[in-house]
């Protein structure tokens, strides 16, 4: 889709819906850039609050939102 044509949007309704009927319990939201991973926690995915992470390839910890970290397994 172009952009501003809605697919973060899109994307939201269909993950908020699967995650509020219990239907999922981790969800994979991965844009093609990190800035978009940035934009999206902090504005479209907001309600998701404190249950959303960041994964990252350079580390090992994964970056939640309240700024804490969880060890991944090795």
């Amino acid at each position: 889709m172009a952009a501003g044509s809605g697919k973060t949007y899109t994307a939201f309704q269909i993950i908020w819906r699967l995650w509020k009927a219990g239907r999922k319990k981790r969800i994979l939201f991965l844009p093609e850039r990190n800035v978009l991973v940035d934009q999206t926690m902090v504005n479209d995915f907001r309600p998701f609050g404190a249950s959303m992470a960041k994964l990252s390839t350079g580390s090992k910890p994964i970056e939640r939102q309240d700024g804490s970290d969880v060890e991944l397994p090795h």
